[in-house]
Order: C-alpha cells, then structure tokens, then sequence
C-alpha cells in the first residue's frame, strides 16, 4: 500500500506472491546447488539468505493486499467488554477508527469501478449461503457450515456484513487506532445524528459509563425522552461499580412508585422565574403570543400571593387557583384584614351578599370591602390590587385568557403524577429521594430522567421542557455566582464539569434551549446532544433561523446512517474538496500519408492520468454507513471515521425495583439495536 505511485490499485490479485516463489526458488538453488551457478557455498548462502528477505517481503506486500480485500467485502461488530472500555482523565473515548483523507476517498471511488466489482461483491458467497441452508439439517455437515458463516480470516465464503450499509467505507483503512475527542473541546458541545437503529444510544451508553468513572466531581445528567431500560440499569450499575451509588437519581414518569420527586417550582432565585419556566411551554407564534404573556402575568400573580402567605407555590396550587382567582383573592384578602384586626368589615359584608355573575358569594362580599370600607388596604399593596383587578374581569373573559395555561398544568399533575411532580411538604421531609439540579451540582450527583414518551409525548415534553427550563436558570446562576461549597450539602469548590446528555433532543427543545446552548459551557456544563435529523430541530423550535443558531453552537459534530442529504450536509459542507485521480485508456488510428513502406494505417494507444477534484466526504457516504459507524468532525475541523464498540454487559443482578422497572420499559420500547445480536 505504497504511496509513492501516482495511482494506488489495491483492488487485484495479490501478485507479489508470484515475485516470492520466484525469489523464494532462487534461495532454494542457491543453498542446494550452488556449484551450478559457480559460487562458493558462503556467497551462495549470503544470495540466499538475500532472496529469502526479498521473498518475505514480497509476502508481506501480497498479504496486505489480501487483507485489504478481506476488509472490504467483510466488516463485523467491534465488541469491547464493559470493564475495558478506556477512561481517559483528559479525554473522551470515541472507539476505534482513523483520520479521514484523501487517499481514503480515492480508494471508496475505486470500489465503483466494474473492473474491481469482484473482489468486493462475490457470487459465490450467494452460493454458498444456498448451500449452507440446504444442508444445515445433516449432523455430519454442521461443522462445515459452522466454519463458513463464521468471519474466520481463514474463512474465503464469510457471509455478508450484518451491519448493513456499504462496509468499504471502514475498509479503506487497515490501520486503525483507538479515537477520542479533549474534554476542553467537547465543552463547546456535541451533536450526534443518525436514524433509528444505527447506534446512537450505544454511542450514548458508552459516553455516560465513561463520565461516571472519569471523576467524582463530575456531574453527569441524561434526558431520555423515550425510555431505554438499557441506558437505565447500565447508569445504575456503572454507578454502583464505580462507588457512586449513593449519588444516582433516578426519575422516571412512567413508574411514580420508585422515581425520585422532583418539584418544578422550588428552585428560584427570582421569584419571576416560575412563571417563566411554565409560560415558556405556551404556544407563543401570531395570536397565542398574546394569550402566553397573560399567562405568564397570572401564574406570577399566583406565585407571590403564596409567597406572601408563606405557602409552597407548587403545581397543585397553581393548577388550583389558576381555576378559582376569586378564591384566592378572598384568602389573601382575608389575611390582610386578619392582620389589620379588621375581619369583621367582611363578615359583615357576606351576610349581605349573594351570588352574581358566576361569583360566589365570597368574591361579592371581599370585591364589597375591597371597594368601600376596606379600600385604604389597596394602597401600597400591588398583590392584593392586582387580584381585585383580575377578579373584577368578567369570568368568561378571563377563562379565554387563561385557557391555554390549564392543560399545561394537567399534563404535569394528572393521576400519580400528582406524587412526584408537585410533592407536598409532608412528602419531602418523608426522606424520598428528592431532584433538585442546585443539590445535584453541588453534591457531585449522577441524575437520569425518563420521560416515558412513547406512551405519553405531550406529558413527557412538557415535563422535560419544564426540567431543562429549570436546569437553565440553576446553570445561569452558576455562571453568575459559582458553586457556593459553604451552603449545606454542597462540596467546596473544585474543579468540575457538568456533562448533559440528551437523547431525541427535539423532544425537549423550546425557546429556552436557545440560550441554553448559547452560554451554559460558561457554568461548566457541556452538552451532548441526539437527534436524528436537523429538520426535527425546526419542527420543534418553529423555524429554521432558530434551527441554525442551535446547530451553529455544536463545535463536534458525529454523524451516523443518515438518510437526508440536509442533515448529512452538516459534516459534509465543513470538509474541504481533494483530487481525485483516474486512467483513461485512449485508442486512435489514422491514414498514414507514407505508401511507399507498405503501411496503410498509423495507430496508438495510450493511459492519461486525469485528476478530478470532488468532495472529499459526500452525502451519500453519510447515507451509507454500517450499523454502528459514524463520521465526525472534532477538535477545529479534524475528519474522523469511527466504530463504536458495542459494549458486551456482563452486570449482575439489579434490585427489584430496577429489574422490574427496566423490563416493563423493554416491553414498551425496543431500546437496544439488533445489529450487534448477529
């Protein structure tokens, strides 16, 4: 596999075997017969002992070519045991794989030519599938057939690849070497692309297993919109194995029984920003951009009263008084008149009252006070103001205002729900393991969060946008004022990172992710991010500058089998254009003007060497990549094919409550490939 002629043909017969017999029979004459060729016996042997080095070289050279056709008719899952996996403390293991180039490319292109077609797609292997199937029955034969469907080097018939896809693109390339990307790079994000079934959550599984043993200072986070039993028990036993156990969190929507609480209101610095988490999940495009501000200023409202009154502003009291504004103005009324020994004003005032309106008798008898005797409670007080305003609206005016706010809260707290998402205080000092990301960044812990999306996308994508909002604002305030290590809990300052993985991200992404990508490498948290398209970052961001911005914040980019060429264009629009060489055989033939020597025609035949300059990754190498496969552009541009390792899991047995939990979610989704079971 030379380099020093100006075209490489790899794809022949390995002809250097013939040069060795020669070689290898000239050694042979020499030590047996020297005096035929009139030497003495010590020149004899030194010629020999020449042409036999000469004959092992040429060996080697037919031996490399040999396997450079094995490889590209034949490519099978790289295994790697759990345990074997590298830990690298400054860097990311990636799998095996080598530096793209284009030499790389010049040979794929070659693999199209008819003239070397069968040395890579050989009849015979069809021939001898047939003849396995036809006599895998006989006992006598099964040793035969065991050795020719295996990929034995040995073996000339190896069946075909069950990675599917085009395995030259990994054969071009014989020398292979483990591949890993600088934490200091892979801050600045990650994206992995690739459709379902070509081992984007192997990929993810063996990134995670690495940041749980990488450090016990690091923080490691997996949003899983779909629910993988696998990526869940190997985070509980890699937990377990790297003596992290007490730090694992597990939440999970499906199965409120055994998930931690998480309560998606009690981490604030400002008290504006629950409003703002929930609001960000309204619809927000033409007309419902309206609907959402009124939102935001409701659910606000409702959040100072209780903070006034020394109440949990949780989902359930939201979800309450967002129905019953009325109630609530009569609450905090009441304590206003409590605290002004003036109650009797309202007594008074409800013994007179009667319904109007659809307002009970309560709201008539508090708006009463509120407008006569009790008015002077209105000044200097702009939460009691502002809820005499909103209950003075017409109530089926403000239901419209408010309608879009209602099946928000109900898809975070219907059924057992209730448990977890809006815990009551009982509930959290009931010692249940609780998710708060201020506790879980300061404490150094290993948090997974399942969204059972499968069987409820709306729930699961409110949930986890809310979760990722509240992410957020802890992330800003650690960009803003560190980690405080003299707060209860919390572990003194030291170097740490924070490692986000998000598998089917679109299922998360609202206007908040924006930013989010923007400027949270600045609080320490690097973002690894699955999709398995760019259009699915439009669809749910809404447009397609939204979608750019996203993209444009992703410095690493890993792309599996894709099968949209806008997608792909990602990676391929970022690698530079290479030459590309070809021989052109060119015939010709003329009248000569010259009779007289007998010649009637002159002709001539000749090989031009043409170079063409094409891309040197195209889109539809991208589409046509094995199962488990994948080209990345990494540390400023860096072009790398790799092979994820699938990982053999040798665990041992899981507690009930994640055996049963990750069986149940098996049966709801299939999450593990099937190309590794071959």
């Amino acid at each position: 596999m030379s380099d020093k002629y100006q075209i490489e043909v790899l794809l022949r017969p390995a002809v250097e075997f013939y040069a060795a017999i020669v070689t290898f029979a000239a050694a042979f004459i020499l030590l047996q017969l020297p005096q035929v060729l009139m030497m003495p016996p010590v020149v004899a042997g030194g010629c020999a002992a020449f042409f036999i080095l000469l004959g092992l070289y040429d060996v080697w050279r037919g031996c490399r070519i040999l396997r450079y056709r094995r490889r590209m008719s034949r490519e099978k899952p790289l295994q790697i045991n759990n345990k074997r996996v590298p830990v690298y403390d400054d860097r990311l293991y990636l799998g095996e794989g080598f530096e793209w180039g284009q030499k790389h490319t010049q040979r794929y292109i070659d693999t199209f030519d008819n003239q070397y077609k069968h040395y890579i797609k050989r009849e015979e292997y069809y021939t001898v599938r047939k003849i396995e199937k036809g006599l895998k029955k006989l006992p006598v034969i099964k040793l035969l057939t065991r050795f020719t469907g295996s990929y034995s080097m040995f073996n000339p018939w190896p069946p075909r690849s069950t990675l599917f896809g085009d395995s030259c693109l990994h054969g071009v390339e014989g020398r292979r070497r483990a591949q890993s990307i600088g934490l200091r790079e892979r801050r600045q994000h990650m994206y992995f692309a690739g459709t379902t079934g070509t081992g984007k959550t192997e990929a993810l599984e063996m990134l995670v297993m690495q940041d749980i043993h990488r450090s016990s200072q690091d923080v490691v986070i997996v949003f899983d919109p779909k629910g993988s039993a696998s990526l869940m028990q190997t985070m509980y036993a890699e937990a377990h194995r790297a003596g992290r156990g007490d730090d694992l969190v597990i939440f999970h929507l499906g199965f409120p029984d055994v998930s931690a609480m998480y309560d998606a209101t009690g981490n604030y610095t400002r008290i504006t920003e629950i409003a703002s988490r929930l609001a960000r999940q309204l619809p927000g495009d033409g007309e419902s951009a309206v609907f959402r501000e009124f939102g935001w200023q409701f659910i606000n409202l409702i959040v100072r009263v209780c903070d006034a009154m020394g109440e949990p502003a949780n989902l359930n009291a939201i979800k309450r008084y967002i129905s019953d504004m009325g109630g609530l103005m009569c609450r905090y009324g009441k304590h206003q008149l409590r605290k002004s020994e003036r109650l009797s004003l309202f007594d008074t005032a409800l013994n007179k009252a009667k319904e109007d309106r659809g307002r009970t008798r309560e709201e008539v008898a508090m708006l009463a006070v509120l407008a006569g005797e009790g008015s002077d409670l209105l000044d200097g007080n702009d939460i009691l103001r502002d809820l005499y305003e909103t209950a003075r609206m017409d109530p089926g005016y403000y239901r419209k205002l408010v309608a879009s706010v209602r099946p928000l809260l109900d898809k975070m707290t219907s059924g057992q729900l209730d448990l977890i998402m809006s815990p009551s205080t009982e509930a959290i000092k009931s010692g249940r393991q609780l998710l708060d990301w201020e506790q879980v960044i300061r404490r150094r812990q290993i948090v997974y969060v399942g969204l059972d999306a499968m069987a409820e996308h709306m729930v699961a994508q409110a949930t986890g946008k809310a979760m990722l909002s509240d992410l957020v604002a802890t992330a800003s305030r650690i960009y803003k004022e560190g980690v405080l290590g003299d707060i209860p809990g919390g572990i003194p300052d030291e170097s740490f990172n924070v490692w986000l993985h998000m598998d089917e991200v679109d299922a998360l992404m609202g206007d908040e992710f924006i930013p989010m990508v923007n400027k949270i490498r600045g609080a320490g948290v690097g973002v690894a991010a699955y999709s398995q398209t760019v259009q699915d970052f439009e669809v749910a961001l809404g447009n397609r500058a939204k979608r750019d911005v996203v993209t444009s914040n992703f410095n690493s980019l890993v792309m599996f089998r894709i099968k949209n060429t806008e997608t792909a264009s990602l990676l391929t629009d970022q690698v530079p254009k290479v030459k590309t060489v070809s021989m052109i055989n060119i015939t010709q033939a003329r009248d000569t003007d010259n009779m007289l020597d007998g010649s009637v025609f002159v002709s001539s035949n000749e090989d031009r060497v043409t170079s063409v300059e094409t891309d040197m990754i195209t889109p539809n190498m991208v589409m046509s990549l094995p199962t488990g496969h994948a080209f990345a552009s990494i540390e400023g541009g860096r072009i790398i094919k790799l092979n994820f390792p699938w990982r053999v899991r040798n665990y041992g047995d899981f507690p009930d409550s994640i055996r049963q939990m990750g069986d149940a979610m098996r049966r709801r989704y299939q999450s593990r490939a099937e190309w590794y079971d071959a």
